[in-house]
C-alpha cells in the first residue's frame, strides 16, 4: 500500500512505469510474432522433407531415364528451396535470441551490438550468394542439333542437345547423348539380326 501511494504521489515515477510495462508488453507481442513465424517454417521443413523422401523413393522405383532426371532436378530445387528455408529459420532464431538477451540484459554493452550486426550481415551475405549461385545454375545456353541416317531398313533421326554454362547441365547432356547412341546401336543390331533370321528362313525353307 504504501508503494502503491508514492506512484501516486510521484507522477514521474509513474510515467516511468508505465512506459516499461508498455516495452514488455511490446517484446512479449514481438516474441509471439517471432513464434508464429516458426511455426509455418518448421511445418514447411517437414512437409519438403516428407516430399524428398517420397521423390526419392520415385526415383528409386522408376526405371525410365527421362523421368528420373526430372525428379532429380526437382529434387535439387527441392534441396535450394530447403536451404533457404533453413538459413531463414537461423535468422529468425537468432533474432529470438537477441530479444530474449535484451531481456535478460536491459544495459547491453555497445560490442554485443557490433557483434550481433556483424553476425546478421554475414547471414545475409551468405544468403546473396546462394541467390547468386542458383542465378547462375538457372543461365544456361542450348544448343539443338538433328542428325539423320538412313539403312537399308529404317530411317533414325536423333536429336542432341548441348547445355552450357552449368556442370550439371552438361553432364546430363552427355548422358542423354551416350543414351541414345546405345539406343539407336542397340536397335540397329535388332533390326538386322530380324533381317537376317528371316533371309535365312525364306531361302532355307
Amino acid at each position: 500500500m504504501e508503494i502503491i501511494e508514492i506512484i501516486k504521489k510521484n507522477n514521474l515515477l509513474l510515467l516511468l512505469l508505465l512506459l516499461l510495462l508498455l516495452l514488455l508488453l511490446l517484446l512479449l507481442l514481438l516474441l509471439l510474432l517471432l513464434l508464429l513465424l516458426l511455426i509455418p517454417l518448421l511445418l514447411l521443413l517437414l512437409l519438403l522433407l516428407l516430399l524428398l523422401l517420397l521423390l526419392l523413393l520415385l526415383l528409386l522405383r522408376l526405371r525410365h531415364r527421362l523421368l528420373q532426371l526430372l525428379l532429380l532436378l526437382l529434387l535439387l530445387l527441392l534441396l535450394l528451396l530447403l536451404l533457404l528455408l533453413l538459413l531463414l529459420l537461423l535468422l529468425l532464431l537468432l533474432l529470438l535470441l537477441l530479444v530474449l538477451l535484451r531481456l535478460r540484459q536491459p544495459t547491453t554493452t555497445t560490442t554485443t551490438t557490433t557483434t550481433t550486426t556483424k553476425l546478421l550481415l554475414l547471414l545475409l551475405l551468405l544468403l546473396l550468394l546462394l541467390l547468386l549461385l542458383y542465378y547462375y545454375s538457372t543461365t544456361t545456353t542450348t544448343t539443338t542439333t538433328t542428325t539423320t541416317t538412313t539403312t537399308l531398313i529404317l530411317t533414325t533421326t536423333t536429336t542432341s542437345t548441348t547445355t552450357t554454362n552449368h556442370y550439371y547441365n552438361y553432364y546430363t547432356t552427355n548422358y542423354y547423348y551416350y543414351y541414345y547412341y546405345y539406343y539407336y546401336y542397340y536397335y540397329y543390331f535388332y533390326y538386322y539380326y530380324y533381317y537376317y533370321y528371316y533371309y535365312y528362313y525364306y531361302y532355307y525353307y
